[in-house]
């Protein structure tokens, strides 16, 4: 049989710190109604809400002055208390304790700053109020803190110190060894507070230890409507109240806590999902702060129930139970690693705005799914290093800088990308892209992994704007079908995703030269895989975003006719004969957002002085076989004056110019 124990409280804290739930948030009329039916419940001691430097108006439970609400009756024999903020009042503002404030403050205090805190919690007690010490997460701490922790508490003599289990990950042997501990180290007048959520089901099995093993100290127990309270269902009013009820003569009336059930109900009905309930109940399995749940369960994220459990498990033993967002993204980083291994390198030079862009654009999501990005540098000044460096100091470790000192002709950049590659064949994949692109991982994600699984050699990727929004997801059986579909896209530095096995082999059995000189991240693939078959793999999906600061897309290339003329028209004609078949069309070089050879991007070379009659005749011979653009409109182009290629070019506004672009596009 039970002992019978005269000095233990009920403390209902549905106001107080069970509406973090909904950030105090109840509405005027709630807040009175609450009022009304927790001073007829004959509870204890009622926490009415929180104490912060600044309110948010009647709507919400949230007071700058510890005065209680005008809508409050005081109850007979009931105390009030208020849920200290961090945003602290300051002492100065604070009444002293009276009739018509408050009886308790509660102050949530850890380890670190603990000194502030207690002294902090020591000014209230001048003022009159009985203080209430919670230590945050307190089954955190080993045995020898909590002593040395719960001395320095019990040398302000505060009116309870709490044994704080809000993740409600601990065991009855585990609260029972905590108690004892409080009751040796605190003065015996000092009340023992017990707060625990009911993760592991055992909530009110924790109470009744708590009452039964408290031999030298009163015991305080918070309560509140149906288990209101963040993070996982706390401890119900009625169900405590109508144990405590029969076990020690308490007169709660449990006929109004009923009542109060109903009236939380919208709030709590969430928290008695199976999900929520099997995702609180994994973390407090785990020993996590139920933070870490509430993490991960975030709309932004959008994991799977099934995987949370296996990213609690990434957490370290000795910051489960200090939440820390960094852990958090530390864990999903893991997580997400073991399904794909991907880094993401991006070449530049002289372009820190567009490095800018791209990863305050993307760096984030990137890092949510688990994928590195290295900025790949060879700029002759360090604004693209100290760009990188400020997303670093940021928080976001999935970013790294790193430069190039390799050889480079100012023209081709096939050293820089080789180069690339082999600084991370240590990963499972590598995508090389351009600073002119935006990668959208969340997109493809899934796809990406599905591939990993299945060791796809080469994934190209494109956006479905760049394809009439036509969103296309094909595996290749052979090479030949391959080029026909890809042998444009992969021009384009950002359209390969390589396994590290393939790309070694590229770069070992075909290396830059002659026949794939400035064009080797398109045309050694194909080499290579008409040789050694590749498992391929074509995604076209919302992959990647255009970047404002492109400078591949906004500056006109010199050699261009060079490029996309000679080199090209060899380059490709000097493919295997397994790929004869489509060569013609491919050959013909032209994509929805590029048209090398079109009038209005021979008017742009024009313009800037890249093109002319002498250097048609150099390359005409080649032309025929790369575009479809009729030989006069090359003449017509080469003979216009380059002040008005340039504006026709750039599509000046002017009457003028307007008429005479008008007649160039009738011809």
């Amino acid at each position: 049989m039970e002992k019978k124990r005269k000095s233990i409280d009920l403390l209902d804290c549905t106001l107080g710190l069970g509406g973090k739930l909904i950030e105090w948030g109840y509405g005027e009329k709630s807040i009175r109604d609450l009022h009304s039916l927790l001073g007829q419940s004959r509870l204890d001691i009622i926490e009415l809400g929180l104490l912060q430097s600044h309110t948010k108006g009647p709507q919400f439970a949230i007071y700058s002055s510890s005065r209680l609400p005008s809508s409050l009756a005081r109850g007979k024999g009931q105390k009030y208390a208020a849920w200290m903020s961090e945003d602290r009042i300051d002492l100065a503002g604070l009444p002293e304790h009276s009739g018509e404030t408050v009886d308790i403050i509660r102050v949530p205090v850890a380890e670190e700053g603990l000194t502030e805190d207690l002294s902090y919690c020591a000014g209230l007690r001048k003022k009159g109020y009985s203080v209430a010490v919670m230590l945050e997460d307190t089954a955190q701490y080993s045995k020898e803190q909590l002593c040395g922790i719960l001395k320095k508490i019990g040398q302000i003599m505060p009116w309870a110190c709490y044994i704080m289990d809000g993740s409600g990950v601990m065991t009855e042997a585990s609260l029972t060894e905590c108690l004892a501990l409080y009751e040796e180290a605190l003065p015996a007048s000092v009340r023992v507070g017990v707060h625990v959520a009911d993760n592991l089901g055992i909530a009110l099995d924790l109470a009744k230890a708590a009452y039964q093993n408290a031999s030298s100290h009163p015991v305080c127990i918070d309560v509140s409507a149906d288990g209101m309270g963040v993070g996982g269902r706390g401890l119900s009013a009625k169900t405590t109240a109508e144990w405590l009820n029969e076990t020690c003569d308490k007169k709660a009336d449990v006929y109004v806590l009923r009542y109060l059930e109903e009236y939380v109900k919208p709030y709590v009905e969430p928290k008695k999902s199976p999900v929520a309930q099997l995702v609180y109940h994994l973390s407090a399995e785990q020993g996590c702060s139920y933070r870490y749940v509430e993490y991960f369960l975030s709309p932004e994220l959008q994991l799977d129930v099934s995987v949370i459990g296996s990213l609690l498990s990434e957490i370290p033993r000795e910051e489960a139970l200090r939440f820390s967002k960094k852990t958090a993204i530390r864990a999903l980083r893991a997580y997400r690693k073991k399904k794909l291994d991907l880094i993401i390198v991006v070449p530049t030079s002289q372009n820190w705005k567009a490095v800018d862009s791209l990863l305050f654009s993307a760096a984030r999501e990137l890092q949510r799914y688990g994928v590195d990005i290295e900025i790949y540098d060879s700029s002759k000044d360090d604004k693209t290093h100290v760009i990188v460096a400020n997303f670093q100091i940021d928080g976001l470790e999935n970013v790294f800088y790193r430069r190039y000192e390799g050889e480079s002709d100012g023209f081709s950049l096939d050293q820089k990308v080789i180069s690339a590659f082999n600084s991370h064949l240590d990963r499972d994949y590598i995508w090389v892209c351009r600073d002119g692109m935006i990668p959208r991982i969340g997109t493809i994600y899934d796809q990406l992994v599905e591939c990993a699984e299945k060791k796809t050699d080469l994934i190209v990727v494109d956006a479905a704007f760049r394809n009439n929004m036509h969103f296309i997801s094909r595996t290749y059986d052979n090479c030949l079908d391959f080029f026909v579909d890809n042998s444009a896209r992969t021009t384009d530095l950002g359209s390969c995703i390589f396994r590290k096995e393939a790309i070694r082999a590229v770069i070992e059995h075909q290396p830059p030269n002659e026949s794939n000189y400035s064009l080797w991240h398109g045309i050694a693939p194909l080499q290579e895989m008409a040789v050694h078959p590749l498992r391929t793999k074509l995604i076209v999906d919302n992959s990647y975003d255009l970047n404002p600061f492109d400078t591949k897309r906004l500056s006109v290339d010199p050699k261009t006719m060079e490029r996309w003329g000679k080199l090209w028209y060899n380059a490709v004609s000097g493919l295997p004969d397994v790929y004869d078949e489509g060569k013609t069309s491919a050959l013909r070089i032209q994509m929805s957002d590029f048209h090398p050879f079109h009038l209005q991007s021979l008017l742009r070379l024009r313009g800037e002085g890249f093109y002319s009659l002498r250097i048609y005749r150099q390359y005409r011979q080649y032309l025929p076989h790369v575009c479809d653009t009729p030989a006069w409109k090359f003449y017509l182009a080469a003979m216009t004056p380059r002040l008005i290629a340039r504006s026709l070019a750039a599509k000046e506004s002017s009457p003028f110019m307007q008429k005479i672009l008008a007649a160039y596009r009738k011809i």
